[in-house]
């Protein structure tokens, strides 16, 4: 039973074969998480049944708030470059928000019109997990973008700006009060909403993967519904959506009016975000998109020269980052590292993707020498988002310096520093780590106010023996909540499984 497409009464009535598809479609996501989170990537991984356990028992305490952090969308280092705002989630929390979309997607499916939007589509029987795959939604969303274009001379583009950012969470309530989700979802519903409050403030979701996809593909449905009214043929994915018209005043017309639904509904459409373009136009720019993507097909040598030839401020510099490195590292190519480390300190947006890169290569110590060298150097310029993915690749070199340890402690151990930071340092730091400096460790670990810094030092127990280890889980876990489930990731058959 997929509860994306048979709404169930409460997490209670979801059967085993709904709770692998749960699981799976978390694991899913992970690869797609924008902070580099280890202790919440193990309890997915190796402690679900504790999760699945706390989810169905949840006691009286409120869900944990929402971490946000932000994330640079442009390779532009000043203090004014624009910024996403992203969230981690606890576990329970991320798995319960994750139950709510399907849920929701499940109450709404008679109401969405399947013929325009394409994102969050309930998987089929003989698929796993909750949903197609994203990569699937593109694939679709790209077909009925061809074919919606197929006869028209214009087309109207619209990208809703910071839609998971501003989505009201009572106006998501009413939603789905309306199509009737069963009570006891509407229970979870307020407590998850309820809980954003404290860091997100009045308005928006936690952003993190495609977890909540499906609220942004609920939320914009009356875009799909105005313009099947207005006889407009569209095609949208998540807050992207394409609209065909005989021409461009057609087109235009056709956006302003797309776009006060927009502002109906608590949106910005504001004219950066409207293209309008002729058909031939826009078919002639997704050739020229395609066309420079690097992909199986291509050489390792054509796609390193592709990747040095696209400069930083390119629109399309991340994907074709992300697909020249991919191909790249498929042959274990490190012929564009050197590029990737002088690059590092230039591109805050492509962090993830240069230090998933350069990480693969960590285990030359020359490596793991030239990261640090340009750590310290370009420090002070670093975007938090780069310091955090930035000393993730030392999760796999084979030693790191003492200056370089030290340095880790030292963000570790200041409160002003941003929570990212202080996961990655807790985790790389900790693997590194003497018995004397697990001494430092355990003190930070009962004195920090971050309860993810807190289980990223208990993650790190990975590393320590099991005689050192088991005693300082039965210390911390009864005191906090998510190291407890940290406990049941390194100690699965242990007190804490359950």
């Amino acid at each position: 039973m997929n509860p994306a497409q048979h709404a169930v009464a409460s997490a209670g009535d979801i059967d085993e074969d709904g709770w692998r598809r749960v699981h799976h479609e978390l694991l899913g996501d992970l690869p797609r998480r924008t902070c580099w989170a280890p202790h919440l990537d193990a309890i997915q991984r190796r402690a679900f049944p504790a999760v699945r356990h706390r989810l169905l028992h949840p006691g009286a305490d409120t869900p944990a708030a929402p971490l946000p952090y932000f994330v640079p969308k442009s390779n532009r280092s000043d203090r004014g470059a624009p910024q996403r705002r992203h969230c981690l989630l606890q576990p329970v929390e991320e798995t319960a928000w994750l139950l709510l979309a399907a849920t929701a997607i499940a109450r709404c499916e008679p109401v969405l019109d399947r013929q325009r939007v394409l994102s969050s589509r309930p998987a089929a029987a003989d698929q796993p997990g909750l949903f197609t795959r994203p990569e699937e939604w593109t694939r679709a969303f790209s077909a009925r973008v061809d074919g919606t274009t197929a006869r028209a001379d214009a087309v109207a583009r619209l990208d809703v700006v910071r839609c998971g950012e501003r989505i009201g969470r009572d106006r998501l309530l009413r939603i789905l009060e309306e199509v009737g989700l069963a009570a006891g979802w509407l229970a979870v519903a307020r407590r998850l909403l309820g809980s954003c409050t404290e860091t997100l403030g009045p308005a928006g979701l936690p952003i993190t993967g495609f977890v909540t996809a499906g609220f942004v593909t609920i939320m914009l449905a009356p875009i799909d519904r105005w313009c099947a009214g207005a006889g407009a043929v569209s095609a949208r994915m998540m807050d992207d959506t394409v609209i065909a018209a005989p021409d461009l005043a057609t087109a235009d017309r056709l956006a302003q009016g797309a776009g006060a639904v927009l502002a109906a509904n608590g949106f910005d459409a504001t004219p950066e975000t409207v293209i309008l373009q002729t058909t031939a136009a826009f078919r002639e720019e997704r050739r020229r998109e395609r066309a420079r993507m690097p992909d199986a097909a291509w050489s390792c040598d054509a796609a390193r020269a592709q990747l040095l030839a696209t400069p930083e401020d390119d629109p399309r510099f991340l994907p074709i980052a992300d697909a020249a490195l991919a191909r790249l590292a498929a042959d274990a190519d490190a012929s564009a590292l050197s590029h990737v480390l002088g690059r590092f300190p230039h591109a805050p947006a492509a962090a993830r993707t240069f230090a998933i890169h350069v990480a693969r290569f960590m285990e030359d110590p020359a490596v793991g020498d030239g990261m640090a060298a340009m750590l310290v150097t370009a420090g002070p310029k670093l975007h938090p988002w780069q310091w955090s993915w930035g000393i993730s690749t030392f999760r796999r070199a084979p030693r790191v310096r003492a200056n370089v340890l030290r340095a880790l402690f030292g963000l570790l151990a200041d409160e002003r520093v941003p929570e990212p930071v202080r996961i990655a340092a807790a985790a790389v730091g900790s693997r590194f780590a003497t018995r004397n400096d697990w001494t430092e460790l355990a003190r930070l670990a009962g004195t920090t106010r971050s309860r993810h810094v807190r289980a990223a030092i208990a993650w790190g127990l990975v590393h320590r023996p099991a005689a050192e280890r088991r005693p300082l889980l039965r210390e911390w876990a009864p005191r906090d909540p998510l190291i407890a489930l940290v406990a049941a990731a390194l100690e699965p058959a242990g007190d804490n499984s359950a």
